[in-house]
């Protein structure tokens, strides 16, 4: 008699902790199913397929400005860094000598000797730098492309006067659309000489990066970007715009935030010319920062 009782307890207990476990589970499974309820399970997947920059979401960038004869203004170099979060902009003279497959020359010998391509090569032979795509820009493809994307304000810091004649633009808050923008940049006569003009070249690429880049990984970003490259010359291919789009579009959203530090900066080049201005010497410390940088 003791041992049917005893029997029947145990089995009682069993189907007792059975039930309680069975009910536990449904309801921690009826949790797992709200948490990705339709309202909420997109956030959960943005979460899982954050962005995270790696060391290759780097990309430098060439543009190379000519004047009315076709020759070069102006190097600047644009390093757009995800991993950073930075995108230094630095412009040098075309006279910056360089080394290129081992000889002393200029940026403006190396354009001479075999154009764009060549002043790549001297640039990443100098500087131990990779440069990803190069931009070609003249009097008419420069105001052509800024045109397409828009026009920039900014307050230029000085008058930029035509020797004897009345021509100027004048020193003050301008807004730049893709001709004026050209003549401030092509201007050869620059207070302060040519390393001024290629602080301002620089301060004006910044500030067009600043107010730009986000329309480029907005809804019709990639058809502003075709339309922009087709009016210049350039090795930067769609399919290389939609390689680093991802990275762009972080950069943008970093740029954006309120908590985030200015991305877009200018590092002004630090040399000397010779007596006859047709070399400038890059100091060693400034070829340090720029192969650090780009």
């Amino acid at each position: 008699m003791y041992k049917k009782h005893k029997r029947s307890y145990w089995v009682k207990a069993f189907m007792v902790s059975y039930a309680l476990a069975f009910l536990t589970l449904g309801f921690f499974a009826f949790l797992a199913v709200s948490a990705l309820a339709p309202g909420e399970s997109d956030d959960y997947r943005e979460e899982l397929s954050l962005y995270l920059p790696e060391a290759e979401d780097s990309r430098t960038v060439l543009m190379l400005l000519l004047d009315e004869e076709k020759q070069p203004l102006s190097c600047t170099l644009v390093s757009f860094n995800a991993l950073r979060q930075e995108i230094p902009v630095t412009t040098l003279p075309p006279q910056t000598a360089v080394s290129c497959f081992g000889e002393r020359i200029t940026l403006q010998e190396a354009f001479r000797d075999g154009g764009m391509g060549r002043v790549k090569d001297s640039l990443e032979e100098s500087f131990k730098i990779t440069v990803e795509g190069c931009l070609q820009l003249d009097s008419e493809s420069l105001p052509a492309a800024a045109d397409v994307i828009g026009a920039l304000e900014f307050y230029l810091p000085y008058t930029l006067k035509y020797g004897e004649s009345a021509a100027e633009i004048s020193e003050g808050l301008q807004l730049f659309g893709g001709q004026l923008l050209y003549k401030t940049a092509a201007f050869k006569e620059f207070p302060g000489g040519e390393e001024s003009r290629c602080k301002l070249i620089s301060e004006l690429t910044a500030a067009y990066i600043d107010k730009y880049l986000s329309k480029f990984t907005e809804e019709g970003g990639d058809y502003l970007f075709k339309k922009a490259v087709s009016e210049v010359k350039t090795d930067i291919s769609f399919k290389d715009f939609e390689e680093f789009g991802e990275a762009l579009a972080f950069l943008a959203q970093r740029a954006a935030a309120a908590d985030s530090h200015k991305l877009t900066y200018t590092v002004t080049a630090d040399g000397s010319f010779n007596s006859g201005q047709n070399s400038f010497a890059l100091s060693q410390s400034f070829e340090k920062k720029l192969s650090a940088l780009m």
